[in-house]
């Protein structure tokens, strides 16, 4: 669900539980072992805070910013189903 926060930016919003049961799985982890790449150049490349480069590659995440995902894909050259897979239902 795509909604516009308080700066009128619009956010991907994906609930808790999608996150915990696996629905969706963010593969920030591997990207940056794919690109030999660590979490603090990608933050000190990208302007994005560390902490929720931290989140995100711990899957901790309620809620991502297009701004954010267009900031990571941009800097690891790869798209946005790249770094957010659907993972089935067991």
């Amino acid at each position: 669900v795509s909604t516009l926060d308080t700066k009128g930016r619009y956010s991907l919003k994906m609930k808790a539980y999608a996150i915990i049961r696996g629905v969706i799985k963010v593969a920030l982890k591997e990207l940056l072992e794919d690109r030999g790449k660590s979490l603090y150049r990608l933050h000190k490349d990208t302007g994005i805070a560390y902490t929720t480069l931290l989140h995100l590659n711990n899957e901790d995440v309620k809620s991502i910013t297009f701004e954010v995902l267009e900031k990571i894909c941009d800097n690891l050259e790869c798209s946005i189903s790249d770094l957010l897979k659907k993972v089935p239902d067991e």
